[in-house]
């Protein structure tokens, strides 16, 4: 009930909102080009059916969406993965870029590159601390969405890439190609002199204090 938020609260609650629905649309838009874009709640059946809105159209409110939000949102947060200022900023340089409107574009961007210590990024020192699994962010973290850590409840992935020469280590023998294809172009043509490799690609694996390849 907003009508128990103080105006800074319900401000800032409207503003991730719309940066949220900015995020989607700006992935829906690029992906399948036209599709229907809703304002309003859908309250029953009868209003689920919607025609497609143009591409025009959904940009024009990304950046409706984007521009309040820019407004409400704090610089910077101390809570990974919620939107701030920062991120909205960016994003909307990305819009533009997209949308061929360079100099626009560019504004947004100079206004996080030349204000880093008011949004607080910048380039981290290491692909180790990029990519740490300790830290819940980094200086390099526009916008992500966190994930837990616990067991059981993370990707399902890694297991279908796990050995399949082990009994326990892959949870399905029917990905038993996704989990070997080590030829795929993209690991097949991986420079080992990328830092990033070492920490994404692995050949080896401890199950049960037993390794296995």
């Amino acid at each position: 009930n907003d009508r128990n938020l103080d105006e800074v609260s319900r401000n800032a609650a409207v503003g991730e909102a719309r940066f949220i629905r900015a995020f989607d649309y700006f992935q829906l838009v690029r992906i399948y080009g036209e599709v229907p874009l809703r304002l309003e709640p859908v309250k029953s059946a009868d209003d689920a059916g919607q025609a497609l809105a143009l591409k025009s159209d959904i940009y024009d409110q990304i950046i409706i969406d984007l521009l309040e939000a820019e407004k409400y949102l704090p610089p910077r947060t101390d809570y990974p993965g919620r939107a701030t200022k920062g991120a909205v900023k960016t994003m909307l340089a990305d819009v533009y870029l997209t949308l061929n409107r360079l100099e626009e574009a560019k504004e947004k961007a100079e206004e996080i590159i030349e204000n880093k210590d008011l949004y607080g990024y910048d380039l981290v020192a290491s692909v180790d601390l990029l990519y740490s699994p300790t830290s819940p962010t980094n200086e390099e973290d526009i916008f992500s969405l966190k994930f837990s850590r616990y067991v059981g409840q993370g990707s399902f992935l890694a297991t279908y890439s796990a050995p399949l020469s082990h009994p326990e280590a892959a949870a399905s023998r029917a990905f038993e190609e996704f989990g070997a294809n080590t030829q795929a172009p993209l690991l097949r043509d991986w420079e080992d002199n990328d830092s990033r490799k070492e920490l994404n690609v692995y050949n080896t694996a401890t199950i049960n204090g037993e390794s296995v390849e």
